[in-house]
């Protein structure tokens, strides 16, 4: 079985390394908020997730037993 490219492709390590540029950051942040949600991001305090409704907004918390708390 034959792939087909969709567009121009480039290595994963400059795909990463782009995630910490402020271009970067601005794709992500941009493809996050076009959903689904909630979706979750990292809180400044470690072992806590931040999460973020359709709505905007966003609480912290964790995992515990498969649930959000």
């Amino acid at each position: 079985m034959q792939l087909k490219r969709l567009g121009a492709s480039k290595p994963l390590s400059d795909c990463l390394r782009e995630v910490e540029e402020p271009e970067g950051r601005q794709r992500l942040a941009k493809v996050l908020n076009q959903g689904p949600f909630p979706h979750f991001e990292p809180s400044s305090r470690p072992g806590i997730l931040v999460k973020v409704n359709e709505k905007g907004t966003r609480t912290e918390g964790r995992f515990i037993n498969r649930k959000f708390d």
